[in-house]
């Protein structure tokens, strides 16, 4: 399986909190939310993923060059902002097999073997993971 964190916005409602610090490396229980998703990625026997860079993407090569080391990481660098759609198709450009989408941003422990083995089971072109959650108000 071909996993794919996307990691390239501007996160711009972020900016002004933050303005060095790209979306994906905010901190929640003392590490950045990439640092959980690897973590999780790890748990369920991921070993490879490829992360879109884009704005600040200095930020998160930096943070992991000597972490994780169980998973091999790769980078996908967008010289222009692509998108959701353009940043994952240019990362999964080679790819021949099953690609799984992340947003990198997103703190979840989603099993992402069972999602895959309903995905495969019913032969679906297509399988999204979605999440109902109440307004919260600003």
């Amino acid at each position: 399986m071909n996993i794919i964190i996307l990691a390239a916005g501007e996160g711009s409602r972020l900016k002004l909190v933050e303005p060095l610090v790209p979306k994906p490396m905010v901190s929640v229980r003392g590490k950045p939310v990439l640092e959980h998703t690897l973590a999780h990625m790890n748990q369920l026997g991921i070993r490879r993923v490829t992360i879109t860079l884009g704005h600040l993407g200095n930020v998160i090569m930096d943070h992991f060059k000597f972490k994780h080391s169980e998973i091999d990481i790769h980078y996908a660098i967008e010289k222009e902002v692509l998108g959701t759609a353009g940043g994952a198709k240019h990362a999964a450009l080679n790819s021949t097999d099953t690609v799984a989408i992340w947003y990198g941003d997103n703190f979840t422990t989603i099993d992402l073997n069972r999602m895959l083995a309903y995905h495969m089971m019913t032969r679906s072109a297509v399988t999204i993971a979605v999440h109902w959650r109440s307004a919260v108000a600003a």
